[in-house]
């Protein structure tokens, strides 16, 4: 029986079967599975967001510690951009109001049930569970966040929400998927033609781009889709708004073969598909990735040209006007020396052909260290520590980081794998997966699933 009162975020993650459950004292979350929980509380979100709780039994409440905890809420780089995006009918002239009744919830709650421990299946991205974290790290409660890995179909236990620290699970006696011949098959994925590199889920997305006429062909296929769900009004709003941003995509884009592009000397950037916790929360102040790229642009010498590579499901049936708008690629289009291709169909050859590469915390800076590539990221990605990468405020001087990216491409390869074992010893996985079979997302549970029982039957590693 475990000693921790436990508050867990659990998303979509499923009661983990022989699982000592004592120490679970609230749930929140989506998974209705929760609700039966006999040893602790279930609170859905339109509880946490709609109504306010009662403090009568909460003895230690104390209001003005509620205030100093509220404004260090609002005060969070995060919470307002996170509420804009989740709120989007409101408006923002209600987000104080929201943001302070969630926040007193979650006070009160924390308190009441009296939680030291906060454990969340991932980087906590939706208004509710944003807020829940930052106030149990206002109340100095442990948090962790359950994490994807280097290996897409592992997951990790991180330290804190965000910024964390990787916990080294002690996992390896227990593990009976542990077999590191995976890590050389993932290696070898990596290391042929892009279409056996990608995962079955993705090669089933990217599918769907491949057609003549994209994405005007996308458009009208995703307008007969509305029509019948929504209606023709609804319909012909979403394809001429779709149809304003494509153009503005394609005015603002150049072939990969453009003389103005510097092909001997480029950097090339992988545009994240918006909106995802990938930029927002974990890409900090770069979730509005022009910052990134104006960054990158400083940071280079004037004459290597930046080659920008757009996510391939970018178009696809929830294109969102706040990240991708006509003003978007006209911004990126008046950036100097730098140059938006249009081919949304992604492949190995401008990797392999570039100095190095970059994106906000995207895994292609893992298939690059694979290929002996150097690697910038802004944000907090999975791979924190892959062997010639680097986040923007910790790169060298700019002749040194060029020369790594000429010099070290073997030994970034021999590192990378040396990383990628180290980092399979502590990660876990569902025995029903693996490099190639991460072909969607209930796998991804499945392992957090798997995570979450050894978290809870051996609490030594909270500590």
């Amino acid at each position: 029986m475990g000693n921790r009162r436990i508050c867990l975020q659990a998303g979509n993650i499923e009661i983990p079967e022989n699982t000592d459950l004592d120490s679970v004292k609230v749930v929140i979350g989506t998974s209705k599975d929760w609700s039966s929980h006999k040893a602790g509380c279930y609170f859905s979100d339109d509880i946490l967001s709609k109504h306010q709780m009662e403090r009568s039994d909460v003895p230690n409440y104390s209001e003005l510690e509620f205030q100093q905890c509220l404004e260090y809420v609002i005060s969070n780089q995060a919470t307002r951009v996170i509420y804009e995006r989740g709120y989007t009918l409101k408006g923002i002239v209600f987000a104080d109001a929201d943001i302070e009744r969630i926040a007193y919830n979650a006070y009160v709650t924390l308190l009441k049930y009296k939680i030291d421990t906060f454990i969340s299946h991932n980087t906590p991205h939706q208004l509710i569970y944003h807020i829940f974290g930052l106030v149990a790290k206002f109340l100095k409660i442990s948090t962790f966040s359950i994490r994807d890995s280097a290996m897409m179909w592992r997951v990790a236990l991180e330290r804190d929400l965000i910024w964390g620290k990787r916990v080294r699970l002690n996992y390896t006696s227990q593990n009976s998927h542990l077999d590191l011949s995976d890590v050389d098959d993932f290696i070898k994925s990596k290391t042929q033609s892009y279409d056996k590199a990608v995962t079955e889920f993705e090669g089933a997305m990217l599918n769907r781009y491949k057609s003549k006429g994209y994405p005007d062909k996308l458009i009208w296929k995703d307008f007969i889709t509305d029509w019948k769900a929504k209606g023709i009004a609804r319909a012909a709003k979403s394809a001429l708004y779709k149809r304003q941003v494509s153009n503005s995509f394609l005015l603002n884009s150049v072939l990969k073969s453009d003389s103005r592009i510097n092909h001997d000397n480029y950097a090339l950037f992988y545009l994240h598909y918006q909106p995802e916790r990938t930029t927002l929360p974990e890409g900090g102040i770069y979730n509005q990735q022009i910052l990134a790229i104006r960054s990158l642009r400083r940071y280079l010498p004037s004459e290597m040209s930046i080659v920008l590579k757009e996510h391939p499901a970018t178009f696809r049936h929830r294109l969102n006007s706040k990240y991708r708008n006509a003003e978007f690629y006209h911004q990126l289009g008046a950036i100097e020396n730098t140059f938006l291709i249009n081919d949304l169909k992604n492949d190995f050859d401008l990797l392999d052909k570039a100095k190095f590469i970059s994106s906000i915390k995207g895994t292609v800076l893992i298939e690059g260290a694979i290929r002996g590539k150097c690697g910038v990221y802004f944000g907090n990605p999975s791979y924190k520590g892959l062997p010639g990468s680097f986040h923007i405020n910790s790169l060298p001087n700019i002749d040194s980081f060029l020369s790594l990216c000429e010099e070290d491409s073997e030994r970034i390869k021999i590192e990378a794998r040396e990383y990628l074992i180290d980092q399979y010893t502590i990660t876990v996985a569902s025995e029903v997966v693996g490099p190639e079979k991460f072909s969607n997302e209930k796998e991804y549970w499945n392992s957090s699933k798997l995570l979450l029982r050894f978290i809870l039957h051996n609490e030594d590693c909270l500590a």
